[in-house]
């Protein structure tokens, strides 16, 4: 059993006591509060895909990879899609490859730097003839299942803004009503706007038919490369929301220091 001291003074203590008591459980739940918040922060790297996808216009990319297009080394395809990374500067971009199939390769609301591989990909005239998606693809060509592929994922993400199919258009005869379809399908989605962009070995039957579906104004003949500035990079957003609960934090444990002062004692 503990022995206690008798002050005769502790009545007048009694108010700083409650003071600094209740002004230290308010600020703990403040701090648990912020630790909560940085750590959800932190998890989530941001805003989710999908929401930056629905919450600013969205850059879809549907980019052919069948074998008379993947054989050219001229760089045209980086060409491509470095202007088209440029374009999408404070937006966001998806990426979908086709060849006789369709994937999605990046979601609606992707940040336009995850197009750096591939812009260093095809822009390299030493690249090997057998490509990375070999394996996956048959290297023939139905830009309808690449159209498919898109419009399901701007669906899915509730995404708006451009899609822009670069391909040389040497479509199969067979999958033309495939492909009119899921065109005017895609035409029709609310917010979106189709443009295609024809690489060098376009095929002019080919032009002449997606043409006849989408007006020739859906037809891009040329594509904007403004100078590359040397060295650089595009890097994560600046995070904000830390810094400021960072800095509620140090409040807090100011206001604990001026506000919840310890009591210490002497001897006479």
């Amino acid at each position: 059993m503990s022995a206690r001291l008798q002050l005769a003074d502790a009545p007048a203590l009694a108010h700083a006591t409650r003071r600094t008591r209740t002004t230290r459980i308010a600020l703990a739940l403040v701090l648990a509060g912020l630790v909560a918040a940085a750590a959800l922060a932190a998890r989530g790297g941001g805003t989710p895909v999908a929401k930056a996808a629905a919450a600013r216009k969205n850059l879809e990319i549907v980019l052919d990879l069948s074998g008379s297009v993947t054989s050219d080394k001229s760089g045209k395809m980086g060409h491509v899609l470095d202007a088209l990374q440029r374009e999408a500067r404070g937006g966001t971009v998806g990426l979908v490859l086709f060849s006789d199939a369709g994937q999605e390769t990046l979601p609606p609301g992707s940040s336009p730097s995850q197009l750096d591989p591939f812009i260093r990909y095809f822009s390299d005239p030493r690249r090997s003839t057998r490509n990375p998606w070999s394996n996956g693809f048959s290297a023939g060509t139905g830009i309808s299942k690449g159209v498919a592929v898109a419009r399901h994922a701007l669906r899915r993400d509730h995404a708006t803004g451009r899609v822009v199919i670069v391909s040389d258009l040497g479509e199969a005869f067979d999958d033309r009503a495939s492909l009119a379809r899921e065109l005017r399908a895609l035409s029709g989605m609310r917010g979106v706007h189709i443009q295609v962009y024809p690489l060098p070995v376009t095929d002019n039957n080919g032009l002449t038919f997606v043409r006849s579906v989408l007006g020739r104004e859906a037809i891009s003949t040329v594509v904007q490369r403004p100078p590359r500035a040397e060295g650089h990079r595009s890097s994560p957003g600046f995070p904000l929301a830390l810094v400021a609960l960072a800095a509620v934090a140090a409040l807090a444990l100011a206001a604990n220091e001026l506000f919840a002062v310890s009591l210490r004692w002497r001897t006479a």
